[in-house]
């Protein structure tokens, strides 16, 4: 009796007794059967009562049979122990997770699976074989990865619940509540090449399309509940307009409804069949499906994978407070009592260091702790909320340029000094919002996360950052060309996406490969010490600035500097250009 009750307090244990218990059940029963007719029949009770808690306490995602390795078995350890040593204030895990079994509700993972309305098994008679393969690759390739299941499955202890019951409110399957997953890793900071932001990666056009602002100082693609409502939105439109058809909806909000309606026309036109299986789609589209299915299975079955799925209890995580007015966020943290990371994970929205100063003033903050913060949001004084400073304007002096010095913007200090323009006179007094913590403080905010991701590579020890300040016709192609590394990673380092125009003077981070530096450092060398010489070009018919350039190994922008008195908006034949060719790369 002691060893099994020892046994009942882990888990992970439990779980490796699953097969033995059942295995005994039939010795069990006669046991049981045999003991009533002697004195012991309540010690025998009590002895398969016991095995049967273990039974029915062993989650369904730990792994059935002995793990493969000591780093599976470490991650089944620290699964276990659920979210208890990260140091935030926000819990949702289960507190016991041999008490979450398989079949119970009370684990959020199970009561995933019983919304499951999407045919996602395997050997199922609706995915063709393409599709299987798919699915299978994908799942092999996650499984090579346990850390990371782990991670992002974790990642979405805080929203997965409000997510999934918000689907459930509109009768729609729980399959879509792991499009995160796939979208975003389940990382409401997101932010892809494409300009897609949050959970649900929306791009800017399809935020405006569903009411969702993004302002200075918010931006709700990344507000949980706005975007949750947008996706359920945006999906249950898709449904209807592919006439029920769910997999094509979840294709088209990858790809767009009209790539999917063409892809449709043309097979309807061809002859051919028209479910997502066989229409010809863009390649990223034609595996979003299999990903999705793959995190379906994943979650369905873990211990199939030898995966493990930590417990995540099946209540809310979080709540809505009004708080009334702006509030820096450093403030909140020191009054609500909340870790300022546990702050921004539940309020991604906010771009900077304080909530917005307009309307609604709401805030998400856990759901055990929301009568004591607004009760101590009631006493303190809302005047001490914000930190102000008084700034006298100088010469030279312009709105947008005091509110970059400060980190806010013009709108904030036009409101706050009832500006009716952005005109300002000298000597005048203004009064500025200023955040009361040093900026690495709000590690969250936008300005932090960009710092960030341009102090961070991944060949950290073999390469250098690099300072680009932009000019006049520069494009991420042309730099990406000056230090050979890609358009989408200089994108990427900077937070932006491959298709934003340049602003002249802007200054760009590029983490430059050594041993590429070095050699263009060498190439550099070469080039000034060889001789220059001043060419006279005539224009010939067909002739463009890229071909030229190119011919004479220059740059087209050194060729608009060099005859910028007499370039016109097109080259004309006849006309006369000055070049500066070095001799060592031309032969004249």
């Amino acid at each position: 009796m002691k060893t099994v009750t020892h046994s009942m307090r882990f888990s992970i244990q439990a779980c490796y007794l699953r097969f033995t218990a059942l295995s005994l059940m039939p010795q069990l029963t006669r046991l049981l059967t045999s003991s009533m007719k002697h004195t012991k029949r309540y010690s025998a009770i009590f002895t398969a009562s016991a095995l049967i808690s273990i039974i029915s306490a062993c989650d369904g995602t730990f792994p059935t049979k002995a793990l493969e390795n000591n780093e599976q078995e470490q991650q089944a350890q620290s699964t276990a122990s659920g979210n208890k040593n990260n140091g935030s204030s926000i819990n949702n895990s289960v507190d016991n997770p041999v008490n979450s079994p398989t079949d119970n509700n009370d684990n959020l993972w199970s009561h995933i699976r019983h919304g499951y309305q999407l045919n996602t098994k395997p050997q199922s008679n609706t995915i063709p074989a393409i599709g299987e393969q798919r699915i299978n690759e994908l799942i092999t390739r996650y499984r090579k990865h346990p850390k990371d299941i782990f991670q992002q499955t974790e990642q979405a202890r805080l929203y997965l619940h409000h997510i999934v019951s918000e689907l459930e409110k509109n009768n729609m399957p729980t399959e879509l509540a792991l499009i995160p997953f796939v979208e975003s890793r389940f990382d409401p900071f997101a932010y892809s090449s494409g300009r897609a932001s949050g959970l649900w990666q929306f791009i800017p056009g399809t935020g405006k399309r569903f009411n969702m602002t993004q302002t200075w100082w918010h931006d709700e693609r990344r507000d949980v509940i706005k975007s949750t409502q947008a996706a359920i939105d945006y999906f249950n439109y898709l449904h209807r307009f592919f006439d029920n058809d769910w997999l094509l909806a979840i294709a088209a909000y990858n790809a767009g409804e009209g790539t999917v309606k063409r892809a449709i026309k043309r097979n309807k036109k061809a002859g051919k069949a028209t479910d997502f299986w066989s229409l010809p789609l863009p390649k990223q589209t034609q595996f979003y499906v299999p990903k999705l299915f793959a995190w379906a299975r994943i979650i369905d079955t873990p211990e199939r994978y030898a995966l493990t799925l930590a417990p995540i209890q099946n209540a809310p995580v979080f709540t809505t407070i009004d708080i009334q007015s702006q509030i820096d966020l450093a403030t909140f943290s020191e009054v609500s009592n909340m870790n300022i990371d546990d702050v921004y994970a539940l309020n991604p929205a906010y771009n900077r260091w304080a909530t917005d100063p307009q309307a609604p003033h709401e805030l998400l903050v856990p759901i055990e702790k929301a009568d004591n913060i607004l009760t101590s949001l009631q006493s303190y004084p809302i005047e001490k909320r914000m930190q102000w400073q008084r700034y006298t304007v100088k010469p030279n002096d312009a709105l947008s340029l005091i509110a970059k010095r400060f980190n806010t913007n013009t709108r904030s200090i036009q409101k706050a000094n009832k500006l009716a323009s952005s005109r300002i006179r000298v000597g005048q007094t203004l009064l500025i919002p200023t955040a009361s913590k040093q900026s690495d403080f709000y590690q969250q905010s936008a300005e932090q996360r960009l710092t960030v991701r341009q102090n961070t590579s991944k060949k950290k020890n073999k390469s250098t950052k690099v300072k680009h300040i932009t000019q006049a016709g520069d494009t991420l192609w042309s730099i990406g060309k000056k230090y050979q590394v890609k358009p989408s990673s200089i994108a990427y380092w900077n937070n932006m996406s491959e298709k934003d125009v340049l602003k002249n003077k802007q200054a760009l981070v590029i983490w430059q490969d050594n041993a590429t530096q070095a050699q263009l450092t060498l190439n550099n060398s070469a080039n000034d010490s060889a001789e220059k010489r001043k060419v006279l070009y005539t224009v010939k018919s067909g002739d463009n600035l890229s071909f030229i350039a190119q011919r004479y190994s220059v740059s087209t922008k050194d060729i608009r500097e060099w005859n910028d008195e007499t370039l016109k908006k097109y080259l004309k034949p006849g006309q006369v250009l000055k070049l500066f060719v070095t001799v060592a790369n031309r032969t004249l």
